[in-house]
């Protein structure tokens, strides 16, 4: 197993692990609510007409069942994910919510998602840094430059110079993250890619929180990068 396989598989038990065991705005989790950010940037949208919108790794619809009830009939937000059973409990709080008419669950790694038609809403939470390297990386951010409608807005939040340590042992440990770049130089590769368009909401924030992997709690810290980004023309 390679870097990026092992990296992967340990993405994957983790939120397996979590979705199987914790309920959708369940308070006092990571998915108690929607992303603040993703629906500010919601809110930008002419919401006078049904949407387009992607939800590139939604998860079990943390954003996307809020949008949803949020929208109106006729708006369809698909909802790329890498795990099946993420995907599967998607689908069942689609139901849960009564907006399984606008849910469209959709299998596959990011990367290798073909983005086949233009949004008006493209949100990325915490997934785009785990494609499988850094080429990758801005290939999928060209795909969403290119398949924004005029006046369409994506929403990107993306973890640089990540760390993680042991938390008993205090000792560096290989973050799990495949695309782990300097905040400075992914800063510029997303201005680079999205020149011309409207950044209207940027900001860092440096974060620290515990997570587990294989069963060790670990101190992550990284700097999140958010951006909303807007298509003028």
């Amino acid at each position: 197993m390679n870097k990026v396989e092992k990296i992967r598989s340990a993405e994957i038990e983790y939120h397996d692990t979590f979705y199987k065991s914790t309920k959708l705005y369940e308070p006092g989790s990571w998915i108690s609510k929607p992303v603040a950010n993703v629906m500010e940037a919601f809110e930008l949208l002419e919401a006078s007409n049904p949407l387009k919108i992607l939800d590139l790794g939604s998860g079990v619809g943390r954003n996307a069942i809020a949008i949803a009830q949020q929208s109106l009939k006729g708006t369809v937000i698909d909802c790329v994910d890498l795990l099946p059973s993420a995907i599967e409990i998607l689908d069942d709080n689609a139901h849960v919510y009564s907006v399984q008419d606008k849910i469209n669950g959709i299998v596959s790694s990011i990367e290798d998602y073909s983005i086949d038609k233009d949004y008006d809403l493209i949100i990325g939470v915490s997934t785009l840094e785990h494609v499988n390297n850094e080429k990758a990386f801005e290939l999928v951010l060209t795909e969403i430059r290119n398949h924004l409608v005029i006046k369409g807005v994506a929403c990107l939040i993306i973890n640089s110079e990540v760390q993680e340590k042991d938390t008993d042992s205090g000792g560096l440990l290989v973050p799990q993250f495949e695309v782990n770049m300097p905040t400075k130089d992914m800063q510029k590769l997303v201005h680079n890619v999205f020149r011309h368009y409207e950044f209207v909401k940027e900001e860092i924030k440096s974060l620290n929180y515990r997570i587990n992997r294989a069963d060790k709690e670990v101190n992550l810290s990284t700097n999140a990068m958010t951006f909303i980004i807007r298509r003028i023309k």
